[in-house]
């Protein structure tokens, strides 16, 4: 139950992976926050290992 919690929902693992897939070249001074919340997102559902991960190749 506490990892249902704390772990991120299946709309932000989606959303962090659609930015990272779409990295660009050109970084505004709000990208790379961005960039790293995504990262740190995608970080947190590896860890709690819950099944929003199943098949969505993170």
């Amino acid at each position: 139950m506490i990892n249902t919690e704390f772990a991120p929902s299946a709309e932000e693992v989606q959303q962090a992976r659609d930015l990272l897939a779409n990295r660009t070249d050109s970084i505004d001074g709000s990208y790379l926050p961005r960039l790293r919340a995504a990262e740190a997102i995608l970080d947190r559902a590896r860890k709690y290992h819950i099944g929003i991960l199943e098949g969505a190749g993170v």
